[in-house]
Formats: structure tokens, C-alpha cells, sequence
């Protein structure tokens, strides 16, 4: 998996932003290719992300994600195995922090 969090939102921090992590994506996936030879694919790791906090209140995806996956070459399943991220139902709502940083 590659990141936690990285959208900044809890560490206080600017974060990564969705481009960059699409292109540091189809950069580590390039790196996994070329260590783990094309008849190896059982061996080979699988690639999820962003692993982002984003507490939304529904099953609706945040536009990091969206933006994310806009940057990455289509399908993103060409680049990744799976998309990742978690709410945390005991934080209060980050509608606010989001909306803020353009991420809702």
C-alpha cells in the first residue's frame, strides 16, 4: 500500500497532492515491473491506495480520489490493484477541512 493519510488532513500538514500520488503510483508500479519479471505476476505485490482519511458521512468518494484516479492512465487498474481509504466514525465531521482544501 502506498501511503497513509497523505492527503494531510489529520497531520497537519500540506499532504501530497492527488496528481503527484497518481504519478508516484505509475512510477512504483514501473519500479515492481521491472524487479519482479512479467512471468512472476502471482509473486509480484499488489498496488493499493491512497489510503486517505476522508470522513464523508456516506459512501460517497472524496474528490482526492477522484483527482487521483483522473491522473492515472486508464484503466488505473493498469496501474493499481486496488483503492483504499477509511472514516473514522468517532471524529467529528471534516466537511469543513475539506471543503477548505477543495477535497470534499
Amino acid at each position: 500500500e502506498l501511503g497513509n493519510e497523505l492527503n494531510g488532513i489529520y497531520s497537519g500538514s500540506q499532504g501530497v497532492s492527488p496528481s503527484q500520488l497518481a504519478q508516484d503510483l505509475v512510477g512504483l508500479r514501473a519500479i515492481l515491473e521491472s524487479v519482479w519479471s512479467s512471468e512472476d505476476t502471482e509473486h509480484r505485490p499488489k498496488l493499493l491506495a491512497p489510503d486517505i482519511a476522508a470522513f464523508t458521512g456516506s459512501s460517497k468518494l472524496p474528490r482526492y480520489i477522484h483527482t487521483m484516479l483522473d491522473g492515472l492512465p486508464s484503466p488505473a487498474t493498469s496501474v493499481m490493484h486496488a483503492l483504499t481509504y477509511h472514516q473514522c466514525e468517532k471524529m467529528p465531521s471534516l466537511d469543513f477541512f475539506l471543503d477548505h482544501r477543495g477535497l470534499l
